[in-house]
């Protein structure tokens, strides 16, 4: 009796699989769907013919694009850096959204025009209709003040002798703004820009009134002159003729991991690791100047503008004996005088959550006592800890912003402990932090998830 219900069952698993058909929903009968550069996301329902109570998934595709297409540039959703996603259905799911962000990238490169599929069910057939146009149009505006418009990568040019090639000439570009407006508190901007092709510095020393509020992610539109100031190249418009015009929205990327600061993260979001006070101290109401050095012995200069204390803190938050990964705007300000400028490189800190105490710098904190692997982690990481006290501890994941992504508890106890964090893949694929709390230290580790 109980392989003949046995049989049955796999009969009726069998007979559902061959019924299962995916197929997309809700999308115009010419399967196009026209968006603006910025414009509104886009939501492409896929829809399961027969929910059952277990696991199902199929794959949604690039299956085509024209050549200046780009993903994750001009159309955001893959965040694990492939072509595709793999659509999960739980138990009785009938519907999963997928949803793409248009972005506008600042500068003019015609309509792109990309085809999504879906495809490889874990069970059953695909049915119609199974794929889609997405048509981004570009931002065609001509420039405000009809200076040409030209993008940040043609501006710098060679960046001859750590100075941009266009200074003195005028222009229009466009970008993605980054950091926070140093002169939010007088009048005009100060911040950085960024297209596909390179970052700049901007400079204003009045405020004008189609955009007084600059904040990062804004895609806007400068007419300026190119110039340098110590080194660091920027695009000044305060004089007649000159304006800013916001476009819409955009994307503020992931920052860099660097080891250095030169010409090449000049203007950039960027961030070092490992770093350690060499010299300086933390001030209240003040911009200062940090040295920090790496593991590598390389020494760098941490700017802070923490006037007032509300920028960042009142209360130190880098200190001698630990170690921090910082997340800052490349910048430069070089003091010799010449033709060439080479020196002076700085680091921003945008916020508070840039600076990220990694854990403390004194020798117990070794790799002998506290150990992850892999430290390329698909869903399941191992932890291997040699505690000396029976105590509960914090696990956090912190992600390149800063912000604690995820926290559990667990128990210490003397002696050898390993155990497992789970379901990492529920996160974006990226860098991380493992940063671990104990009663009398940070420890810390870097991993990485991917897809």
């Amino acid at each position: 009796m109980k392989k003949f219900i046995l049989l049955i069952s796999i009969i009726l698993v069998y007979s559902g699989s061959q019924a299962q058909v995916f197929s997309l929903k809700s999308i115009p009968a010419n399967r196009i769907i026209p968006r603006k550069e910025g414009g509104s996301l886009i939501n492409i329902d896929i829809r399961n013919s027969m929910p059952m109570s277990m696991l199902m998934s199929v794959k949604f595709v690039l299956y085509g694009k024209n050549m200046d297409a780009m993903v994750n540039t001009d159309l955001e959703q893959f965040s694990n850096g492939l072509l595709y996603d793999t659509i999960q259905f739980g138990n009785n799911d009938s519907i999963r959204r997928f949803s793409f962000k248009p972005v506008l990238d600042g500068f003019s490169e015609g309509n792109d025009t990309f085809v999504f599929k879906i495809s490889q069910p874990s069970m059953g057939t695909i049915g119609s209709p199974d794929s889609v146009f997405i048509v981004i149009t570009d931002s065609v505006a001509a420039p405000i003040t009809g200076r040409p418009l030209y993008n940040i990568g043609t501006v710098r040019g060679a960046n001859k002798n750590g100075i941009p090639d266009s200074v003195n000439k005028s222009c229009s570009i466009r970008g993605v703004l980054y950091g926070v407006n140093r002169r939010a508190a007088n009048l005009g901007y100060q911040m950085f820009i960024c297209d596909a092709t390179g970052c700049i510095g901007i400079f204003s020393g009045k405020t004008y009134a189609i955009y007084p509020t600059a904040a990062e992610g804004d895609s806007v539109e400068i007419s300026g002159i190119i110039e340098h100031f110590r080194g660091l190249g920027q695009i000044k418009f305060s004089a007649t003729g000159d304006t800013i015009r916001k476009l819409g929205f955009s994307t503020v990327k992931a920052p860099q991991v660097v080891t250095a600061l030169n010409e090449a993260s000049e203007a950039k979001l960027v961030k070092l690791d490992g770093l350690t006070l060499s010299s300086g101290n933390w001030l209240a109401d003040s911009a200062f100047e940090l040295k920090m050095k790496n593991s590598a012995n390389t020494e760098f200069s941490i700017r802070i503008e923490n006037k007032p204390s509300t920028n960042f803190s009142a209360p130190a938050a880098i200190t001698s004996g630990k170690t921090y990964s910082i997340t800052g705007m490349g910048s430069q300000f070089d003091q010799t005088t010449g033709t060439t400028y080479t020196m002076g490189y700085q680091l921003l800190p945008r916020k508070l959550s840039d600076i990220v105490s990694t854990g403390s710098s004194i020798s117990s904190l070794s790799a002998l006592n506290f150990t992850v692997f892999p430290t390329l982690v698909t869903n399941t990481m191992h932890v291997y800890m040699d505690a000396t006290l029976n105590e509960s501890v914090s696990i956090q994941v912190i992600d390149l912003s800063g912000k604690v992504v995820r926290e559990d508890k667990t128990k210490l106890n003397i002696g050898e402990n390993i155990f497992q964090l789970t379901q990492l893949d529920v996160l974006p694929q990226g860098n991380y932090i493992l940063n671990i709390q104990t009663s009398n230290n940070q420890l810390y580790k870097q991993f990485s998830i991917i897809k």
